[in-house]
């Protein structure tokens, strides 16, 4: 099985439709929200660079 790209990692999540809460609100979709954004990102990033590494 072949690593996600950050591409895919994201739409995997939008997919999922996670119920996740911050303060009592739903967050609908934590690829975009800034309350889940950065964390997102930096996990995308994981992807990224494993990619790259396993290329090599």
């Amino acid at each position: 099985m072949a690593l996600k790209t950050p591409g895919e990692f994201k739409e995997s999540l939008r997919k999922l439709r996670p119920n996740v809460y911050k303060f009592g609100e739903l967050i609908e979709d934590v690829t975009i929200h800034p309350a889940t954004r950065g964390t997102v990102e930096g996990h995308a990033q994981i992807f990224a660079a494993a990619g790259i590494a396993n290329r090599r």
